[in-house]
C-alpha cells in the first residue's frame, strides 16, 4: 500500500509482471507507461540535480523471491524504478534486500535504476542497507542510469561510508549487488549505480 511509506514489506512468492505491465488489459498497463513507481512525494528534476520531499522509508525484504518482467515505459519521466525514490526519515533503518529482478524493461528520462530511480542515504543516526539483489534485463535513460540504482546521494551526518566491511554497522551499506541488465545511457551511468 503506497500510503504506509514507513512499513515492512516482505514477498511470500515470486511475482510475474510480465502480463500486467505489458498488456493492454493488464492491471499495470497505464496505457502503455507500465508500472507506476512506487511513490510518497513528487520529484522535481533541475540540471544535474532532483529534489524529491519525501521517499519510501521502511523495509523491502524479497525474502529471495523474483519480481519478473517489470517493464516501465516512461521516457518522458525523471526518477523511474520499482520504487521512485527513498529517503531515510525513519530511525529504525531504511533497506532493500534479497530480490531478483529478473528481465525488467525500463526506460526513464534521467534517474533511472531498476529498484530505485534516486536515493538519498541517511541523516544522521538512521541507517541505509541495500544487500543481496540482482538485476537482469535492460535499463535505458539519458542521465544517471544504473542496474540497481539511478542515482545516490550519500546524505549527512558522522561516519558516512558506502559500504563497512566489517558487518555494515556504518550509516550506508551497499553489498552483494548483481547487475547483468544491459544499461543504455548519454551520461552518468553505471552497472550498479
Amino acid at each position: 500500500d503506497k500510503t504506509y511509506m514507513y512499513n515492512y514489506y516482505k514477498l511470500g512468492n515470486d511475482i510475474d509482471l510480465t502480463y500486467d505491465t505489458q498488456n493492454e488489459n493488464g492491471l499495470f498497463y497505464n496505457d502503455g507507461l507500465g508500472w507506476e513507481p512506487i511513490s510518497y512525494s513528487e520529484c522535481h528534476s533541475y540540471p544535474n540535480t532532483v529534489s524529491c520531499s519525501r521517499g519510501f522509508s521502511g523495509a523491502f525484504d524479497g525474502n529471495n523471491h523474483k519480481i519478473i518482467g517489470l517493464y516501465i515505459n516512461r521516457p518522458n519521466e525523471d526518477v523511474v524504478g520499482l520504487f521512485r525514490n527513498s529517503y531515510n526519515d525513519n530511525y529504525a533503518g531504511l533497506y532493500f534486500r534479497n530480490v531478483t529482478l529478473q528481465d525488467v524493461d525500463i526506460t526513464g528520462k534521467n534517474y533511472v535504476g531498476a529498484l530505485i530511480g534516486y536515493s538519498y542515504g541517511t541523516t544522521y543516526e538512521r541507517t541505509l542497507i541495500i544487500e543481496n539483489i540482482s538485476v537482469t534485463g535492460n535499463i535505458k535513460g539519458n542521465n544517471y542510469v544504473g542496474g540497481i540504482i539511478g542515482y545516490f546521494e550519500g546524505g549527512t551526518g558522522l561516519d558516512n561510508y558506502l559500504v563497512d566491511e566489517t558487518n555494515c554497522v556504518k550509516r550506508h551499506c551497499l553489498q552483494s549487488l548483481y547487475n547483468s541488465a544491459t544499461i543504455e545511457a548519454n551520461n552518468y551511468s553505471g552497472g550498479i549505480i
